[in-house]
């Protein structure tokens, strides 16, 4: 390398530089073959479609996640609203929430293995 003069180094470096952008090119290109974004015989036209069209649904998620989030927050506070200030819609009052989330809840502890740690300390603590 000490041979080479200063400018076929600096050819070297560029063809280095390019390659390596051409392998990049490439893999983006692959890439994008094997995750469906785009196929090799898009024009750029079909590629700025395509990118709205992600857009718009990555808008339409956004909007339905800010709708579930505000219903959620509209019902925790209608809620909270029904027991401190003792509401009801029409049937629905508090306490009847309250006993049907109960009467279907369903029990994990039997379902969790961690639940039964403190009778196994128990037992080691007992036996030492």
């Amino acid at each position: 390398m000490s041979r080479l003069s200063v400018e076929e180094k600096l050819q070297l470096m560029s063809r280095i530089r390019s390659d390596n952008e051409l392998n990049h090119l490439q893999m983006n290109r692959r890439e994008q073959l094997v995750y469906g974004k785009k196929t090799l015989n898009d024009s750029p036209l079909q590629a700025a479609q395509m990118n709205t069209e992600e857009q718009e649904n990555d808008s339409i998620f956004s909007l339905s996640l800010k709708f579930r989030f505000f219903f959620s927050i509209l019902i925790l506070f209608s809620i909270l609203w029904m027991k401190f200030g003792n509401a009801s819609f029409g049937d629905i009052t508090y306490e009847r929430i309250i006993s049907s989330l109960q009467n279907n809840a369903i029990d994990f502890e039997n379902y969790i293995s961690y639940t039964d740690v403190e009778d196994v300390f128990k037992e080691i603590i007992q036996d030492w």
